[in-house]
């Protein structure tokens, strides 16, 4: 194993591309990692009872609404599965929910 790993450094070394790849890649583990420090912070520290209160509000309110249930479940099925009850990925709904429902929930929320 030793030798894969130093062959694989000997070719970095020699690679300018693969060598910036390296780079690229400490650099976002690093960003990864101080995205997870702000993230335990503020959920930790400042707002974790608020983040679980909502989501517990959340969900109290899909119980307190059958309908709500059921649209949910529709919705899962329509973006999940083809008629005959088949997993199909469907990236023009997927882009319509990312593009137009989910911002509009957004404004319309926060």
């Amino acid at each position: 194993m030793a030798d894969a790993i130093n062959t694989l450094i000997d070719n970095a070394n020699r690679d300018e591309a693969l060598k910036q790849w390296f780079e690229a890649l400490d650099y976002l583990t690093a960003h990864a990692n101080k995205l997870q420090d702000f993230w335990k912070q503020f959920y930790e520290e400042k707002y974790g009872d608020h983040f679980v209160n909502s989501i517990g509000n959340w969900f109290k309110a899909m119980g307190d609404n059958p309908q709500f249930g059921e649209d949910w479940a529709h919705l899962t099925r329509v973006l999940l599965f083809n008629s005959t009850g088949r997993f199909k990925f469907k990236p023009n709904l997927w882009n319509d929910i990312r593009k137009v429902i989910l911002p509009t929930l957004i404004d319309q929320v926060g």
